[in-house]
């Protein structure tokens, strides 16, 4: 089953004010899978925040090398 990222995203908020088993009860979907879905936003979050902080100790506006046109 697919799912969208509005979905996930939703799903994690669910599971934010109710817990990842009452949520995945509800949801119809695997504890495993919020669980999976949660890490991944935490890590996506961590290098985004890591980026910005990279980024702003060297100067806003920097171009990663390989990526400027």
């Amino acid at each position: 089953m697919s799912t969208t990222k509005e979905f996930r995203e939703e799903a994690l908020k669910l599971a934010d004010t109710i817990g990842i088993p009452n949520a995945a009860k509800e949801l119809r979907i695997t504890t495993s899978k919020l669980y999976g879905w949660r890490s991944a936003a935490k890590k996506k979050i961590s290098v985004s925040r890591a980026y910005n902080r990279e980024c702003a100790s060297e100067g806003n506006g920097k171009r990663i090398e390989g990526n400027a046109k």
